[in-house]
């Protein structure tokens, strides 16, 4: 009797420990989303929300996808394909998204305004958004009303399904970049609305491009993985951010909880 007593408690032990285990995961999974979860305010500051300060901490919070590409330097330092030290710098580009909206932030030297070099003018780009990344970038959206004549006309935040998009020194030197620059303002589409968007000056040469997207504006396009790619009307800078998430953390432990569960019914079996 007290053999079989003492094989009851260990059967309900065991049992307990599995559904105490599995419990103690689901939490952490929780956890774990809420805790990568963050509120952003469409403002152009950086600091609170994503985690960055441009020209001092590029890093931004957990869960955020980033790339950097800080360059510095007079307008003759290289930064590839062409040349313009920090006035033409494109540093980088921050994206995050959750169940109802895109959040994306660039930090650049350039303005809104747009620079003057050599008898020619240049102005800001749209942002461009290639999802499944073919290379056909489906949506842009215009960050300054300042625009070149060959653009379409529009105001910051206005969201385009794009149907052609302009090159790199177009109207002056198309093509002189071999298209690496390209796409760069939007040429012409269907506007779905208009968003949030700021751009704005962060001090010491630094400019910050904020907005947020309802995800239903993309419709069935919406996809992950996704392009964001940014660049000036000249293409002397771009910077391109790929979105390829990995394995999610459920998924991760949900294989865990797995295996954990079969080691316990083998050993309390």
């Amino acid at each position: 009797m007290e053999g079989g007593g003492l094989k009851m408690k260990r059967e309900k032990g065991g049992m307990f420990n599995f559904k105490m285990i599995k419990i103690l995961f689901l939490i952490a999974g929780i956890v774990l989303l809420a805790g990568e979860s963050f509120a952003y305010v469409i403002d152009g500051n950086l600091s609170p929300d994503w985690g960055v300060t441009p020209g001092q901490d590029w890093q931004p919070n957990k869960g955020v996808f980033w790339v950097v590409d800080d360059q510095r330097g007079d307008i003759y330092t290289y930064l590839g394909p062409g040349y313009g030290g920090q006035f033409y710098d494109v540093e980088a580009i921050y994206f995050d998204y959750d169940e109802n909206n895109a959040y994306i932030a660039i930090v650049t030297g350039f303005p809104q305004s747009g620079r003057d070099y050599g008898g020619y003018y240049f102005y800001p780009g749209d942002i461009a958004l290639d999802f499944g990344i073919d290379g056909s970038y489906e949506y842009g959206i215009i960050t300054s009303s300042n625009r070149p004549s060959y653009a379409l006309s529009g105001s910051p935040g206005d969201v385009y399904k794009v149907t052609s998009w302009a090159t790199a020194y177009e109207g002056t030197h198309p093509g002189i970049w071999q298209g690496v620059s390209d796409p760069t303002v939007i040429k012409g589409g269907e506007q779905k609305r208009n968003v949030s968007l700021y751009y704005k000056s962060a001090g010491d040469e630094h400019y910050v491009i904020e907005t947020s997207v309802p995800l239903n504006i993309f419709g069935d396009d919406w996809q992950i993985p996704l392009r964001i790619h940014w660049t000036e009307t000249c293409g002397n800078d771009y910077l391109n951010l790929d979105v390829i998430p990995e394995p999610s953390s459920i998924f991760l432990l949900s294989l865990g909880l797995f295996g954990l569960g079969s080691l316990l019914r083998k050993k309390y079996s």
